[in-house]
């Protein structure tokens, strides 16, 4: 958890009328990662990391210290996931921007992120200048989804989405489940449990239920922890 108390003061030009500085805090568990975010943003001179944090606890405790401009989180943090932090964090300041930076591209992960209040989602592999231009337009309440989250975003949005039952007896697949175990722990009949299968293979379009499983993880439909 790092604070940064004396940021340095940064202007644009030479006269002494102080610029609108953006207050961003970088949330990564990767110190080397977020280092690098931390350089490229903080390198900009209109934009001004004010907090580092690589967990969740450390997070929530900077975020209402130092009420940052936005919040540049990724998804996988060791105590906490990055959708229901930004969901949470959203809720008890509205006029908080937060950009998921992430390895994970699955369309329902890129979709439950948007939903929990995301203004913006980008890869870890994203240029450079994008992740500055995001930030940049985050502060500005400007939406920043572009390329292939953006694709993957309209095709989980335009396909049929799994009801909370079909979730329920697909994360009961991902655990190896059997079908009459499945009813036992759902308090379902086993007709009912073969025709969720039936419908949740047919959404995901998948082969079997393994297959099933393998596609619904790679989308993050299911999270296993």
């Amino acid at each position: 958890m790092i604070f940064k108390e004396n940021s340095r003061h940064k202007y644009r030009n030479m006269n002494t009328s102080r610029p609108t500085i953006t207050s961003v805090m970088v949330v990564d568990d990767h110190p080397v990662l977020r280092a690098g975010v931390v350089a490229l943003i903080d390198d900009e001179p209109d934009l001004n990391v004010i907090a580092e944090a690589g967990d969740g606890a450390s997070a929530v405790g900077l975020f209402r210290d130092c009420d940052p401009d936005v919040v540049v989180m990724d998804l996988q943090l060791p105590d906490s996931n990055g959708e229901d932090l930004i969901a949470s964090l959203k809720a008890e300041r509205p006029d908080a921007q937060f950009l998921a930076l992430t390895t994970y591209g699955g369309e329902d992960t890129i979709r439950r992120t948007i939903e929990a209040g995301a203004i913006g989602y980008l890869l870890k592999e994203s240029l450079r200048s994008d992740i500055v231009s995001a930030v940049r337009l985050a502060a500005q309440g400007k939406r920043f989804v572009r390329g292939v989250v953006a694709d993957r975003l309209v095709d989980s949005m335009t396909r049929d989405q799994l009801t909370d039952r079909e979730n329920d007896v697909l994360r009961e697949l991902a655990l190896g489940q059997s079908n009459k175990g499945i009813a036992k722990r759902l308090g379902l009949a086993e007709p009912t449990v073969k025709i969720h299968i039936s419908h949740i293979l047919e959404k995901l379009g998948a082969k079997d239920r393994t297959d099933a499983v393998l596609k619904a993880l790679e989308k993050g439909t299911i999270r296993l922890r």
